[in-house]
């Protein structure tokens, strides 16, 4: 009885020891899989480095308006093709602006993570022709692990790339912004009305709304012969999933 007994703990002993080496091998294998993590920004190529992949790029530049009034904000969008992956983003984007004296102002911004996006807002201070210019230096991705913080959708992730790869250097043509000392309206101001006027008012008249007050709180009431005769064929109804778009095209959604 004695000599079973002692069997059973050795073969008790036996499978602890074998539980705890494959134990102790997962955890040396997860800690392997999430070393040499990356943030997930691009970063110069390093010199002698032959990256695994090279790709070349195209840079894309817009902005709004084209004919501004000094002292007012501009929009300026910029992007490359192809985009990249959700765990990367390019980094020291250059938007150059040259003024009409000559100077010049760089600003360096980063792209969004996937979609090579970036946009800034930028004051104009002189009267004038403008040149804008984007210029992406190119940007290297080490092979590795790369990380992506929690968003709406998903969690916390580690992408894995067993290559490295170059996205090259490009750039657009200098485009042309005329700035003029006189403010440019972003839409015709509608003036208040002198006469007697009913309901509803049309919703391009922006500057009515001090004597408008919330009615309805959303717009037209949805279609009526007012509605289909100012705006046939767009969609009066109000959803949770999309902003409130009157000219929009009506919607379907699909589940």
């Amino acid at each position: 009885m004695e000599s079973k007994s002692k069997i059973v703990l050795s073969i008790s002993i036996a499978i602890l020891l074998m539980a705890s080496a494959l134990l102790f091998d997962s955890t040396a294998n997860a800690q392997a899989t999430y070393t040499n993590l990356q943030e997930g920004g691009s970063i110069a190529l390093p010199s002698g480095t032959t990256p695994d992949h090279t790709e070349s790029t195209r840079a894309f530049l817009s902005f709004s308006p084209s004919i501004i009034g000094k002292g007012q904000v501009l929009l300026v969008n910029v992007w490359l093709n192809p985009a990249s992956h959700v765990s990367r983003y390019f980094t020291d984007y250059e938007i150059i602006f040259t003024k009409p004296d000559g100077t010049t102002e760089t600003i360096t911004t980063d792209s969004y993570r996937a979609d090579t996006t970036a946009y800034l807002e930028y004051v104009v201070d002189q009267v004038g022709e403008w040149k804008i210019q984007f210029v992406f230096p190119g940007g290297y991705f080490p092979a590795g692990n790369y990380t992506v913080f929690s968003g709406a959708f998903v969690g916390s992730q580690v992408w894995s790339f067993s290559e490295s790869t170059y996205y090259e250097p490009s750039s657009t043509e200098e485009q042309i912004l005329i700035v003029q000392e006189d403010m440019v309206w972003s839409w015709p101001p509608a003036a208040l009305p002198t006469d007697y006027w009913t309901r509803p008012a049309s919703i391009e008249n922006r500057e009515w709304w001090p004597i408008l007050g919330n009615y309805p709180g959303t717009g037209y009431i949805g279609g009526g012969t007012t509605w289909d005769t100012l705006y046939p064929d767009t969609n009066p109804v109000w959803n949770p999933t999309a902003d409130f778009h009157p000219w929009a095209l009506p919607l379907t959604l699909h589940t």
